[in-house]
């Protein structure tokens, strides 16, 4: 089975993309057989028309990444190509796009560093655990994802970074692993 040499990974998409957004963007490198979102189930707070505080309901957030499997290895390489230079874009927001196998080299890497590093004692004194993913709410936009990288690698190193758009005044929401 060549899956994973037709296969690319796709990091930066945001909560809202669809299937059929990523087809649309990926589709301009050729023939797309599968697109697969992987999502993550939250419980949200909603409140109605009339100001009135609702139940809360379940929903369904992509986790910020997809991975795309095209017809040919080829075309899979070519967009590999055109994200790692930034040239693929999703509803405003940069994609980075590499290769399977390239992913999964890389995530083999991070687990081989969580193995030999499983906890690091902080200047503080308590323990934290490498290769947590982080969601978090706060702060005033404009705020760049080099300025979120820069706060959070204060703490911890960052592999990620997937930041909601955000204008001024508004709530900056995001992800850092």
């Amino acid at each position: 089975d060549d899956s994973a040499t037709r296969t690319v990974y796709v990091e930066g998409i945001g909560e809202a993309a669809q299937v059929e957004d990523l087809e649309k963007v990926m589709g301009e490198y050729g023939k797309i057989c599968y697109v697969s979102i992987p999502r993550i189930t939250v419980s949200e707070s909603h409140v109605s028309e009339t100001g009135q505080q609702e139940p809360q309901r379940v929903v369904r957030k992509s986790m910020g990444y997809c991975f795309v499997e095209f017809s040919v290895a080829e075309d899979a390489n070519k967009a590999a190509k055109a994200g790692g230079d930034g040239g693929v874009v999703l509803q405003g927001n940069a994609l980075r796009v590499m290769a399977k196998s390239a992913w999964e080299k890389s995530k083999q890497d991070f687990k081989n560093q969580q193995k030999s590093q499983r906890a690091v004692k902080s200047e503080q004194g308590f323990e934290r655990a490498h290769g947590a993913m982080v969601r978090f709410e706060g702060g005033r936009g404009p705020l760049s994802r080099l300025e979120m990288r820069e706060a959070f690698e204060a703490f911890a190193p960052v592999a990620n970074t997937d930041l909601s758009d955000v204008r001024e005044g508004e709530e900056a929401k995001g992800y850092v692993r």
